[in-house]
């Protein structure tokens, strides 16, 4: 009954501008249901400011593109809240006190692993932490290259 509901109603509203039908089309094929007119008018302005940062997004961008998905009528504030988001005081970045390499002196190539900088292969397994995997063997990585002492630290 929804369905039929949204359907019709998307008929009906074909006289409306094109953001706010591009904006129950979305909320129908996502399932969205607001409680009152209040707040359907403030999920639609989200969604047409998100709107103009995929559009300019995608008008600048060479190498990649964006789109909408379930998130599109959020606020920063309620996507910041979601990934449980901290502000933090920036302090001085590592990488921005290494000294510039000069290129003449960088090797054309090097053997990670017989410079002794690589541990063991391991086997995740199937359990889906391949991320942790990943992650954990690029910070052994770093590690080596700037101490030149190899650590194991753990996935967990």
């Amino acid at each position: 009954m929804k369905g039929l509901f949204a359907t019709t109603l998307i008929a009906a509203v074909s006289a409306m501008d094109d953001k706010t039908q591009q904006f129950l089309e979305w909320a129908l094929l996502h399932g969205k249901e607001y409680s009152n007119f209040k707040d359907f008018q403030h999920r639609l302005e989200q969604f047409i400011k998100f709107d103009e940062r995929v559009i300019a997004f995608n008008a600048n961008s060479t190498t990649s593109t964006v789109g909408h998905n379930k998130f599109s009528d959020w606020t920063d504030e309620e996507w910041k809240a979601f990934n449980n988001y901290k502000p933090r005081e920036r302090t001085t970045d590592v990488f921005l006190e290494a000294p510039e390499p000069v290129a003449n002196d960088l090797p054309t190539e090097v053997n990670w692993v017989n410079a002794g900088g690589v541990n063991p292969v391991q086997d995740q397994g199937n359990c889906g932490s391949c991320w942790a995997f990943s992650a954990i063997a690029s910070m052994e990585g770093f590690h080596f290259a700037k101490t030149k002492k190899l650590v194991k630290l753990s996935e967990q």
